[in-house]
């Protein structure tokens, strides 16, 4: 959460969660379609917000794991998500 706020806190929305193992991460006009593509190619694995959605909306979302990763790999995911954000 700490990484997300200092370096998407002016592109991304979310809510820090109360458990869990995922978190949903709002990018307001960002292009998610070319997000998920670009994002292996950064080493990221992400899920856009459709698959996760019963109805296919959350098209400006993506849902991020966190349960199984050091803190040091999620600070580094996040960087590089900033980096492919950066890109859209």
């Amino acid at each position: 959460v700490g990484a997300l706020e200092a370096g998407l806190a002016e592109r991304a929305a979310f809510a820090t969660p109360a458990g869990g193992a995922s978190l949903w991460l709002r990018l307001p006009g960002a292009d998610v379609a070319t997000l998920v593509v670009r994002a292996p190619a950064a080493g990221l694995r992400i899920e856009p917000g459709t698959v996760c959605h019963p109805d296919g909306g959350a098209r400006d979302a993506l849902r991020l794991r966190f349960g199984a990763a050091a803190p040091a790999e999620l600070v580094a995911g996040v960087e590089r998500l900033a980096e492919v954000l950066g890109t859209t």
